[in-house]
């Protein structure tokens, strides 16, 4: 009767040391993944605030902006595309050649070679050209792009920006204008002065004119 009753009382404080141990690894395990799922939130909420971010800023930057890969197909483009271009953005990224299918035709080959010496590897600004609307209105724009790269440094494309100056360029031709008139009524001014032969003089006059 000793023996046996030693016997389950080795039963019971094996059990209680075998329940106390699994509650131990159970507890353990249960903060081990609390800690991991923590983790897992916060990061997948520094991701979507990172996303977040991104998009607030290129969705709704004024310039139409791009990523163009290495191979010069377009990767993303932002909405302002339709406003400068009214293309929306399916209708471009379905485009095997934008710039064939935008920019127009006399600019086309000096916009080609920018973009080839860009995706070299190279970065500027200020470039202006004229494109062709979905409308076929052609508005003036101005380009500036910079080389991607990623952690390995391995080539990644460009990003380009290009804002609509069509109203500053039209501005800008307008002062032109102004300017060569003015300078014609001088030179008319100093013609009337000089010149006492009537028809050398309206011949000089008209010439002005024509040149303004």
């Amino acid at each position: 009767a000793a023996i046996l009753l030693f016997i389950l009382l080795a039963l019971l404080i094996s059990t209680l040391l075998w329940s106390t141990y699994l509650k131990k690894k159970v507890k353990t395990k249960t903060s081990q993944l609390q800690k991991e799922e923590s983790g897992r939130s916060r990061a997948e909420f520094a991701l979507r605030m990172s996303e977040q971010c991104f998009r607030a800023i290129a969705d709704y930057t004024y310039s139409w902006e791009l990523w163009i890969s290495p191979n010069g197909r377009i990767l993303w483009t932002n909405p302002a595309v339709t406003r400068v271009t009214g293309y929306s953005i399916e209708e471009v990224m379905q485009m095997k050649d934008f710039l064939a299918d935008m920019v127009y035709p006399e600019d086309l080959r000096r916009i080609k070679n920018i973009f080839q010496i860009a995706l070299k590897g190279s970065s500027g600004s200020g470039i202006k050209f004229r494109l062709s609307r979905k409308d076929r209105v052609v508005i003036w724009a101005e380009i500036s792009w910079q080389p991607i790269y990623d952690d390995k440094g391995t080539s990644q494309g460009i990003r380009s920006s290009i804002r609509d100056i069509t109203e500053s360029k039209l501005a800008e031709e307008r002062i032109k204008h102004l300017d060569a008139v003015l300078y014609a009524i001088r030179d008319i001014n100093q013609l009337v002065v000089k010149e006492k032969d009537a028809e050398r003089l309206i011949n000089g006059v008209c010439q002005n004119l024509i040149n303004a």
